[in-house]
């Protein structure tokens, strides 16, 4: 799947109810004037990798005010995560 700056229709599946969930690990990064996206495994499909906007440079009202959807989870908290026995698989191939 090609990056977004790429201006392509196509398009992945989206990723529904993302609210509170962790994506990752990251593919892929594209970054534009207009947004920063990531390419990573969705979340209901870990075989399949879809690109996400984390930031535009536009608000809602069209002003160039720096936008941010998400966040990163700090390596502290991951490292935590993974001596109680989470695993996250980066997907071979990209």
């Amino acid at each position: 799947m090609l990056a977004p700056s790429v201006n392509t229709p196509e398009r992945g599946p989206k990723i529904t109810h993302w609210e509170g969930r962790y994506l990752g690990p990251v593919h892929g990064v594209d970054l534009s004037r207009l947004f920063t996206a990531v390419l990573v495994p969705h979340p209901d499909d870990v075989e399949v990798l879809v690109w996400v906007n984390v930031w535009t440079s536009r608000n809602l009202s069209g002003e160039y005010r720096g936008v941010s959807f998400c966040s990163m989870v700090p390596r502290v908290l991951t490292d935590d995560w993974r001596l109680s026995g989470w695993e996250d698989w980066y997907k071979d191939g990209c």
